[in-house]
């Protein structure tokens, strides 16, 4: 089909139509007669046209003239500008802000790796420090024992100190220091990194000098206040002992207060000698303290036991036996130190003490923290009677609701010795007249609950199964531990699982169907048949499971508990 001619009106060119008597232009809209239309290929005639009527007109639309609009110049000009500001000033300050940013990252990361490089020079320099100290403090004592040999006499404290004055510092730049222990003993003392001396970094290298050297002028004591003050003044043990024989020899008048400071004193010295310091300890309290201050001396024994001196406290222990100071031995009976605690058995015996004021004896001592682990050790090997069982399990329970944990590198701990102890009690003692005592026990304590559990297990105690149950459903660390030793019972838990199943939360189902699933018989599959009904997803899928186990172990029924 070829285009007619252009519009009349526009000019463009028109494609006709074979089957409209019209023709309407696209562009303009206006129409006009279509020369090659043929009514052959057009529709069916309409109503009108059979009737004779002729086919409406065109109404021809003339169109609007188009008018070309008019350049803004001013716009133009304007865009322009902001055009050449754009890219003239603010491209160059975001150039310069990025490399700023990027020069700030690098900085940042080189700082940061310069770091991670010079760590190890840090600990290579403290290696060095280090080394540098122990060769110091290793060489000027080799060099003092070389003076002292050529002058025939060991140092006292203010020679050495004198000699040091004039040596190098360790390698941390600190002071040494010099302690004669012995008469013919010295050591020299860096104070290492900290700068403190008597701490764990500290490095000691002693000496002993030839037995020709040894000390010839002790120094000279003629008052009490001078044999007090080499007692504070002087670093080493040697000036001290000399201070403490004069004391014991002459044994001054000096009030209660001055003699507890004194004995303070030579037990603090007494750590730079411990074997000869425990004997000049000894000494000293035999001297100052009378017979008739046996309070004193338990004191005294108790400041030697915390201290160490075990040797020295046992002494005190055999001189109160030889002094019939039944009470103050009475006290070191369950020491937590055997030696101590042997000691005093061994007066208590020899004064024939009977078992029932020994018993008493543990009793009272399971109040104290640091004796209630002896205290049940010692309950352990005494025979009672059956009517006396009770009471001593009532005090023992009784005690352990008021442990109170140690404190151990910044965590709360418990005394496993005590726990052992506690185990082997409760297998002994308890029976079913304190499931009540145990119960609340179990309830009030927060530790031993796996042990006072058990023994509610092993007496098989229709209140006290009911008590674990009901702990196994209350929240925390407990719930875990009664759960296991129920599982650990068998299938002779099994009634008491149920009671879960009836009052515990979804979580306590969950944990009450995998209890089953281990111990479980066929009697729970009626009880977990329900579960599987559950909204809750992992309750169904505990159900399902603890029922396949049930089905494949074929567990025996107990005879115990029915619904």
């Amino acid at each position: 089909m070829k285009p007619l001619k252009d519009c009349p009106n526009c000019g463009a060119s028109i494609t006709p139509s074979l089957t409209q008597p019209h023709i309407e232009c696209e562009f303009c809209h206006s129409q006009f007669a279509n020369p090659q239309y043929d009514p052959a290929r057009s529709r069916p005639p309409t109503a009108d046209a059979q009737k004779g009527f002729p086919p409406p007109r065109a109404e021809i639309i003339e169109p609007e003239p188009f008018v070309k609009p008019a350049k803004d110049i001013g716009g133009s000009l304007i865009k322009s500008f902001v055009a050449a500001v754009s890219w003239y000033i603010l491209a160059p300050i975001l150039f310069v802000g990025f490399f700023l940013v990027f020069g700030c990252c690098f900085l940042w990361f080189a700082a940061k790796s310069h770091d991670r490089v010079r760590r190890p020079d840090e600990h290579a320099i403290r290696r060095q420090k280090s080394e540098k100290t122990r060769e110091s403090v290793e060489q000027i004592a080799k060099q003092m024992r070389a003076e002292m040999e050529r002058q025939g006499e060991i140092f006292n404290d203010d020679q050495g100190a004198k000699y040091l004055a004039d040596k190098p510092n360790d390698g941390w730049d600190h002071p040494l220091r010099y302690e004669q222990v012995t008469n013919r003993r010295f050591l020299v003392r860096s104070s290492g990194e900290d700068g403190v001396y008597a701490t764990y970094d500290d490095r000691i290298y002693t000496q002993s000098v030839a037995s020709s050297c040894i000390t010839k002028t002790p120094p000279a004591i003629g008052s009490f206040d001078e044999a007090k003050k080499v007692l504070q003044d002087s670093i080493g043990f040697y000036r001290k002992s000399v201070a403490i024989d004069w004391i014991v020899a002459n044994q001054p008048k000096m009030s209660a207060k001055e003699t507890d400071r004194v004995i303070s004193l030579a037990i603090e010295s007494a750590t730079f000698a411990s074997q000869e310091g425990e004997k000049q300890v000894e000494r000293l309290v035999v001297a100052l303290i009378s017979e008739n201050e046996p309070n004193r001396m338990v004191e005294k024994t108790l400041a030697c036991g915390r201290g160490g001196y075990v040797n020295a406290a046992k002494s005190l222990i055999d001189l109160m036996g030889k002094r019939d100071q039944k009470k103050a031995v009475e006290g070191f009976y369950n020491s937590p130190v055997e030696k101590i605690s042997n000691a005093a058995d061994y007066h208590l015996q020899k004064w024939k003490y009977s078992d029932e004021q020994m018993i008493q004896l543990c009793l009272t001592d399971l109040n104290n923290s640091l004796t209630r682990n002896q205290a049940i050790d010692r309950l352990m090997n005494f025979e009672v009677a059956e009517q006396r069982k009770s009471a001593i399990g009532k005090a023992v329970l009784k005690s352990l609701r008021d442990v109170k944990p140690v404190s151990r590198f910044g965590r709360s701990s418990v005394n496993r010795l005590e726990t052992k102890e506690v185990k082997r009690f409760l297998a002994k003692f308890v029976d079913r007249e304190l499931v009540p005592d145990l119960c609340r026990t179990l309830s009030e304590s927060s530790y031993f609950t796996e042990e006072l559990a058990q023994a509610l297990a092993d007496l098989r105690d229709p209140k006290g199964m009911q008590k674990l149950a009901d702990m196994a459903m209350e929240p925390g660390a407990k719930s875990s531990r009664c759960r296991k030793v129920l599982v650990n019972m068998g299938v002779d838990a099994e009634p008491y699982i149920w009671k879960i199943l009836e009052n515990g939360s979804d979580y306590d189902k969950q944990k009450a169907c995998e209890m089953l699933g281990s111990v479980g018989t066929k009697r729970s599959i009626e009880y977990l048949t329900p579960l599987l009904n559950s909204d809750n997803a992992r309750l169904r899928s505990a159900a399902t499971q603890a029922i396949r186990n049930i089905e494949s172990a074929k567990r025996a029924p107990s005879g115990a508990g029915k619904r």
